[in-house]
């Protein structure tokens, strides 16, 4: 951990923004809190606004992991208000992510919806389709939590379910999928549910995913953290 404390101090931020990756795959959060926080605070003080931005994005998803969604919503709150004030409007789109899925683990569907339109309004500005894609999908899942389940399957999962089929990208749209026979299934549509979760399952059977690769990684469970289809920041 000292190299990680180090970094930023030594103002080697691209270093402390690789060791946060490394540190959030080997699921050390208490460190990647602590590298966080150390990298916003360096970036302030120097007057580096996007590795600030950066560094408060990394917070928030690392207090996510520990469920500490109150300082999660408030870090990607601060990073997304920040790059917008620096127009850098994909790591803006990052923040909006990080900040609709802690939004609705605390229940605040309306405004958790609202920051997932925003990210996936940015990113097909962007033309991003595979993060529009992940923005789509976790609208979906908002609309699912806040008992709009039609709204998920025409308006979000089916769309972002085929941009990763055109994509290529076999892995998110199994995560995509399973959250479409989660929603066909609760409206009642149990055919159309069981083809999803079958499409799914043959997809998972597939190559892994490569999880070294930065990006907007997807996960397929239910709780509500770890099922949020996240777009990572791309900094350094």
């Amino acid at each position: 951990m000292a190299s990680a404390t180090a970094a930023p101090r030594l103002d080697h931020p691209a270093l402390a923004f690789s060791l946060a990756f490394s540190l959030e795959h080997r699921r050390r959060f208490d460190e990647w809190i602590t590298l966080s926080t150390l990298a916003r605070d360096i970036g302030r003080a120097n007057g580096d606004r996007s590795g600030e931005g950066t560094a408060l994005v990394n917070l928030g998803f690392a207090l996510g992991y520990l469920r500490a969604f109150d300082g999660a919503v408030a870090a990607h709150t601060e990073a997304a208000e920040l790059f917008h004030r620096i127009d850098d409007q994909r790591e803006e789109g990052s923040a909006l992510t990080g900040l609709g899925a802690a939004l609705q683990c605390v229940g605040r569907y309306e405004e958790a919806i609202e920051a997932h339109s925003r990210a996936a309004r940015i990113h097909a500005r962007l033309d991003d389709p595979a993060r529009e894609a992940s923005a789509l999908a976790n609208l979906g899942t908002a609309w699912q939590l806040s008992g709009r389940t039609e709204k998920a399957v025409a308006h979000t999962h089916t769309r972002a379910a085929g941009v990763f089929r055109e994509l290529g990208d076999g892995y998110r749209e199994a995560s995509v999928l399973t959250n479409l026979g989660d929603t066909l299934h609760q409206t009642g549509r149990t055919e159309e549910s069981v083809a999803a979760y079958a499409r799914a399952a043959a997809l998972f059977r597939g190559p892994a995913p490569d999880r070294t690769r930065r990006g907007p990684p997807t996960a397929s469970g239910r709780p509500c953290w770890s099922s949020a289809h996240t777009a990572r920041p791309s900094r350094p």
